[in-house]
């Protein structure tokens, strides 16, 4: 799954960490792309995915 734009790469945070604000805003968005993710897992193995 590509890293989304809003997530920078953690090499900045090592150095001068995160605020909290950004945390909080950017969590609920990032669990969202996972479980968006899963579910694209369990549909391609499912019976039905294959018969399309």
């Amino acid at each position: 799954m590509p890293r989304k734009k809003s997530i920078q790469a953690a090499a900045p945070y090592q150095e001068d960490g995160i605020p909290l604000s950004q945390t909080t805003r950017l969590q609920p968005e990032k669990v969202g792309d996972l479980i968006l993710y899963l579910i694209r897992c369990e549909d391609k193995k499912s019976p039905h995915w294959r018969q399309k």
